[in-house]
């Protein structure tokens, strides 16, 4: 793959990076800052890729790490500029994804089902963890890391999440 076409394909990537980096936990006022960092890295590395079809996956792990490494940086500035208290509320408003964001291109017909309205109306964590579980493919290790909690605790929540959804989609059906 010569390298105009490398970076058309990093174009198109784009706008599931921010979703995908959205659901790390990323705030999104800094999602444009680490989505730069992330294809500023592929562009760099682009002759590391060996197989043009796992393109997507790769950047989903640039993305992983570079989410992760923003975080940790935002986490420690925080703690030496604020007081413990500000730091727990400004994360707590900044940590709650925006359902609208989530309509791209991969995502626009599950985001236009029923299932999504009930996957989002099980709140923070679940919401999360199911999507980056069930859409994104990623596995409870790599969501725990994200998300800075223990892996078993990203599997109760996502067994939890399912027996919620199952109940839901029961009671819809019967008011049917």
């Amino acid at each position: 793959m010569n390298q105009n076409e490398f970076l058309d394909r990093l174009y198109q990537q784009e706008g599931s990076l921010r979703v995908y980096l959205r659901f790390c936990g990323v705030p999104q006022q800094e999602i444009d800052e680490v989505l730069q960092d992330v294809l500023l890295t592929a562009w760099r590395r682009s002759e590391t890729l060996k197989d043009p079809e796992c393109l997507e996956s790769w950047l989903r792990t640039i993305a992983r790490r570079k989410a992760s490494g923003h975080l940790r940086k935002m986490k420690s500035y925080w703690k030496r500029n604020w007081p413990f208290s500000s730091y727990e509320e400004s994360r707590e408003e900044a940590g709650l994804p925006v359902p609208d964001e989530l309509v791209y291109r991969e995502m626009e017909s599950f985001s236009e089902t029923e299932l999504y309205d009930l996957v989002m109306d099980l709140g923070e964590p679940p919401a999360s963890i199911l999507i980056l579980h069930y859409v994104f493919r990623e596995t409870y290790e790599e969501i725990a890391q994200m998300l800075h909690i223990p892996v078993g605790t990203a599997r109760s929540i996502a067994s939890r999440s399912r027996e919620k959804l199952k109940k839901k989609i029961l009671e819809r059906r019967a008011c049917r």
